[in-house]
């Protein structure tokens, strides 16, 4: 782009335009890697550094620095969010160009190596319906009975997110393999738990403003309406629910919505649609200072309801120990 069109208000916009784009504050670096480099130029000759520029554009400077340890640290926390093993084309569609640009950096661009460094193996499987189909039949002959969730996650974490990128979800792929699905969550009423429990999270974070099963002008009742600001909608397993609908029917009646949820990979993104997982709820107990509710989290995100007491009791869970 010449030289003479630039000036701040340009430069302002060019920034916004971007960020909005690629979902994060550009760095230095995304400009030299996709040769933008008269935007990165400008702003800095306008305003003195790019840090400068960013800050008058009203965005955050990114200011992460990325270590091996870091990127360890972080790659961990992926995967105890999403409950697999996720691909380099996951990261991609999650929109972490953040950490795979740290990848290129301090790993040559080799991520089966931050893989293995993280303590997994690769995801590397080219997953059919036929490879799932085998591999839960597998996995129900070692354990006795169709595998439930958290057990697929457990034993093979990989198959979880196989299964969910071929069948859409769990459901669906255990019913091709012949097997019965297993309905432990409903039975033991986990889901509604999780309700209540993001219901209770949500009083906490917002007390008064947050308005529980409130009516909208439609009919629709979301779980938690704050003012006009956002709606909150407790879901289980993400991955397997068809939330297009929940924001069709809420689109109109807040500026965001945010989707609360205990699994899963979101399917779709949106400007005004925000997926809130167990990492980011645990940050915000932590803020406030509910040890109580930490607990609670923990055990929820080993597939248990924290009112169980006699399963507690059983597998020796000290239901008073928080999230490490």
């Amino acid at each position: 782009m010449p030289y003479r069109i630039w000036n701040k208000k340009k430069i302002i916009k060019g920034l916004q335009e971007i960020t909005k784009l690629i979902n994060r504050t550009p760095t230095e670096r995304h400009f030299k890697e996709s040769g933008k480099y008269s935007l990165l130029s400008a702003a800095k000759r306008y305003f003195g550094s790019y840090t400068n520029a960013l800050i008058a554009a009203n965005l955050k400077p990114n200011l992460q620095f990325w270590s091996k340890e870091k990127i360890i640290l972080e790659f961990k926390q992926i995967v105890e969010n999403i409950g697999y093993i996720p691909t380099y084309r996951n990261l991609i569609k999650f929109k972490r160009h953040d950490i795979l640009s740290a990848i290129r950096r301090h790993y040559n661009n080799q991520y089966n190596k931050v893989v293995r460094d993280s303590g997994f193996e690769p995801n590397n499987i080219r997953w059919n319906k036929d490879k799932v189909k085998q591999k839960i039949l597998s996995l129900a002959e070692a354990v006795g009975h169709t595998p439930t969730e958290r057990e697929i996650r457990f034993h093979a974490c990989d198959l979880f997110g196989g299964a969910i990128r071929v069948f859409g979800s769990l459901n669906e792929a255990i019913k091709y393999a012949g097997l019965k699905p297993n309905q432990s969550f409903v039975q033991n009423n986990l889901w509604k738990f999780w309700e209540h429990f993001v219901i209770l999270v949500a009083k906490k974070t917002y007390d008064s403003k947050a308005l529980v099963h409130y009516k909208l002008p439609n009919g629709k009742i979301p779980d938690v309406f704050v003012n006009n600001e956002k709606i909150i909608e407790a879901k289980l397993n993400i991955s397997s629910e068809k939330i297009l609908e929940d924001v069709k029917k809420y689109k109109d009646y807040a500026n965001n919505i945010e989707f609360w949820h205990l699994y899963g990979v979101p399917t779709f993104s949106a400007t005004n649609v925000r997926f809130i997982g167990p990492g980011e709820i645990e940050k915000t107990l932590k803020k406030i200072g509910e040890k109580s509710l930490l607990s609670d989290l923990c055990l929820l995100k080993k597939g248990i309801n924290p009112k169980d007491i006699t399963k507690l009791n059983n597998i020796g869970v000290n239901k008073n120990v928080g999230c490490k």
